[in-house]
């Protein structure tokens, strides 16, 4: 628990709005402060991208 008396998590994203987005709304829905954290995927990760 943090000093404000709630729990907190990190939510990971890559950066794309959407999924931003549902993850920090998942934090939010579960009662957490989110510290978002945001990710820059390299070779060979990127590689399998759905985009």
């Amino acid at each position: 628990m943090s000093a404000s008396g709630s729990a907190r998590c990190w939510v990971v994203s890559d950066g794309i709005a959407g999924n931003r987005r549902q993850a920090a709304a998942l934090a939010q829905a579960m009662g957490l402060d989110a510290i978002v954290v945001t990710i820059g995927l390299r070779a060979p990760w990127d590689w399998f991208a759905p985009r």
